[in-house]
């Protein structure tokens, strides 16, 4: 499938105090999830995937792998 891309700033934000080295690889490895994907197709976030839908998306997936997070902002 042909589409366009969106390039978007992430900021994971978590709880206490936090080892910087963790939470680079955590933020890392559900970037590499949907980096250069075809989100319609390849993640399950609907087949018009929208901003809120991704932000929600890698929300709970960053969660999944640290329970400190506590907010995510995307732009």
């Amino acid at each position: 499938p042909y589409g366009h891309g969106f390039n978007y700033r992430v900021q994971a934000i978590f709880d206490g105090r936090v080892d910087e080295a963790m939470a680079s690889r955590v933020l890392a490895q559900v970037i590499r999830q949907v980096d250069h994907s075809s989100l319609g197709l390849d993640r399950d976030l609907g087949t018009d995937p929208s901003t809120e839908a991704l932000c929600e998306w890698m929300f709970l997936h960053l969660r999944k792998a640290s329970p400190q997070v506590h907010g995510l902002v995307l732009e």
